[in-house]
């Protein structure tokens, strides 16, 4: 019998698109909140906003895809 010790495996973790909706309707609903009361804290609000609706409707395999989608992004976003 034959077996291993240690395997080596890639872990996986996924998503389903309504729970990722739903996480982005939360920062929309936060960013909101920052905004109307003042507070600090809504660059990274809208950071993290900004990365889930790249993961969200992006079309990339690999991470140096993701980042120039996110860039392109960020860089439209400071545009307007």
């Amino acid at each position: 019998m034959r077996g291993a010790f240690v395997s080596d495996y890639r872990p996986t973790k996924r998503i389903g698109i309504d729970e990722l909706d739903g996480c982005l309707n939360l920062l929309v609903h936060r960013l909101e909140e920052v905004a109307d009361n003042g507070e600090t804290g809504g660059a990274l609000y809208m950071g993290a906003l900004i990365a889930l609706e790249t993961i969200r409707g992006g079309n990339f395999e690999y991470p140096h895809e993701f980042m120039e989608v996110f860039e392109n992004r960020v860089r439209e976003l400071e545009g307007d």
